[in-house]
């Protein structure tokens, strides 16, 4: 009982962390918690237990900033991921995937230590680009859950505002969620320990969202955006060794 309880207690701590962070600079819930609840219990519990958190946490967050929605961008960036969705389920099945993994990885590293040595990136105008920034991210959605490292890429060279980062990604990952929930529902990976782990943390999350909003109001821009190179350093790291 004693071990089922500190298992509980150390996935809540986990999701709490993880949700507050994305909360605050709109991705990066999957990547920091993944890792961390397999250790805990499993892959084949974390896996559709993100996925439920994810899918809460997600329009929690949108509801939160949806008056900050970018609705030009969201719009093309969602048709693209929806369309990247099913040719990423497929490279599921056929691509190694550590291949895939850590090739990203190196992307998500390389492009953030380009920006915090203070080479600027060129601010991208055509927004008919976020059709294929979208697909990317469809495609590595349906194929390792990690739909975020385009878009996030995508939301700098636009120049998109802190605020504007939450609510537009969440956006496009509810769209992913829905998928994501369906095929896992229909695959039977909702056991009754990923549903009671999820009874666990759901009352958490509403509050980890909060405080992820609150400090996304405080932090000033350069100070926001270092943050965002710095955790998209540590997905790197994650997609390279996990």
């Amino acid at each position: 009982m004693g071990e089922v309880s500190g298992v509980v207690v150390l996935v809540v701590g986990i999701v709490v962390l993880a949700v507050a962070i994305q909360g605050a600079i709109g991705f990066g819930q999957s990547l920091i918690a993944m890792p961390l609840i397999t250790l805990v219990s499993g892959i084949q519990t974390a896996t559709p237990l993100m996925a439920l958190v994810g899918a809460t946490s997600t329009v929690l967050i949108l509801l939160v900033n949806r008056h900050q929605i970018n609705l030009h961008e969201s719009w093309r960036l969602i048709v693209g991921a929806l369309l990247g969705l099913p040719p990423g389920v497929f490279l599921l099945v056929h691509i190694n995937e550590r291949i895939v993994t850590a090739l990203l990885g190196v992307l998500l590293i390389a492009f953030s230590l380009y920006n915090l040595v203070h080479f600027q990136m060129p601010n991208m105008q055509q927004r008919a680009l976020a059709f294929p920034f979208g697909f990317a991210a469809g495609l590595l959605g349906g194929a390792y859950n990690t739909s975020g490292p385009p878009l996030v890429i995508y939301g700098v060279l636009r120049r998109w505002t802190p605020e504007e980062f939450p609510g537009t990604l969440q956006s496009v990952f509810v769209s992913n969620s829905v998928f994501v929930l369906v095929a896992h529902s229909l695959t039977g990976l909702w056991t009754p320990t990923v549903l009671h782990l999820y009874t666990a943390v759901l009352p958490f999350i509403p509050a980890a969202v909060l405080v992820g909003w609150r400090f996304n109001r405080i932090i000033p821009r350069k100070q926001f955006e270092r943050l965002v190179y710095l955790v998209l350093i540590l997905m790197g790291l994650v997609l390279l060794f996990a």
